[in-house]
């Protein structure tokens, strides 16, 4: 599980480029994710929900994308640019909802996911 602590033990281990920390206490929110963005923290206070869309399909080739939501209530979704991929957009449904994506070029594949749907 992780927890706020951990996500903040995160924050303080220096960040590889491929780390993305979310924090979103103010408002529903939008981010499109850069190729290199492979590891998201999404952090929502209990009645927000942040919007990511994935990067471009054949720009993430052969790469893989770990999503974590924190236990705050808040939730996540995810979708896929100009719906290419193959990819149905999915929305956590829970605390501690974490989804795992591989892009082989052509399309997005769900490896694994918990409370997403």
């Amino acid at each position: 599980m992780i927890t706020r602590e951990l996500l903040q033990n995160l924050q303080s281990i220096p960040n590889p480029k491929t780390r993305k920390f979310i924090n979103n206490t103010a408002a529903n929110g939008t981010h499109t994710l850069a190729v290199y963005e492979q590891e998201v923290y999404i952090d929502n206070d209990a009645s927000y929900t942040e919007t990511l869309t994935l990067p471009n399909v054949s720009a993430a080739k052969g790469l893989t994308y770990s999503i974590f939501v924190v236990d705050d209530g808040g939730h996540a979704t995810v979708d896929d640019v100009n719906d290419e991929g193959g990819f149905t957009g999915l929305t956590s449904s829970a605390d501690n909802a974490y989804l795992v994506l591989y892009s082989d070029g052509k399309k997005w594949y769900n490896l694994v996911s918990a409370s997403f749907a």
